[in-house]
């Protein structure tokens, strides 16, 4: 036997208003908007992150170099020297179409606080011009390392 359900007749359909539907519309484009603003912020940061790991990949493939050199062949290694660098911190070449850091180098002799003559046979300086990017998003950055003579020659 069927059961008779009694449902009344002017029964109401419920559903969302037009205004309704409008604040939610509202807020989930005032949410979105916020935190689309956010991410040219969040790129630069991990743009920053890399550029900062690289510069100490190179760095420490630089030292690598210099603690392998002679200690009377660093001017001639490294003086008005040019690397190339990948975005992985890796050595390439000039042409490579992955090349992101140009690394510049130089020797000096040490400056001590107080001496005008120091004697360069014992230390040098090895400062290293890290710049990534070109144009107006060029960015350049200045190390120094110092290099002492442990071989006596």
């Amino acid at each position: 036997m069927k059961t008779k359900i009694n449902l009344p007749k002017n029964r109401l359909r419920r559903a969302f208003s037009l205004v309704e539907v409008t604040l939610a519309l509202g807020l989930t484009s005032f949410a979105l908007v916020a935190v689309l603003g956010l991410m040219p912020v969040g790129f630069t940061s991990m743009r920053d992150a890399v550029d900062a790991t690289a510069e100490s990949q190179i760095l420490r493939e630089i030292r690598a170099k210099a603690q392998q050199t002679l200690f009377v062949d660093l001017p001639s290694v490294f003086a008005d020297r040019e690397f190339f660098f990948a975005e992985t911190g890796v050595e390439t070449t000039k042409d490579s179409f992955d090349r992101r850091y140009v690394v510049k180098t130089s020797v000096d002799a040490p400056v001590y606080p107080g001496s005008e003559n120091a004697a360069s046979d014992s230390l040098s300086t090895l400062t290293i011009e890290i710049t990534t990017g070109e144009g107006e998003n060029c960015k350049t950055s200045l190390k120094h390392l110092l290099i002492a003579n442990h071989g006596g020659y």
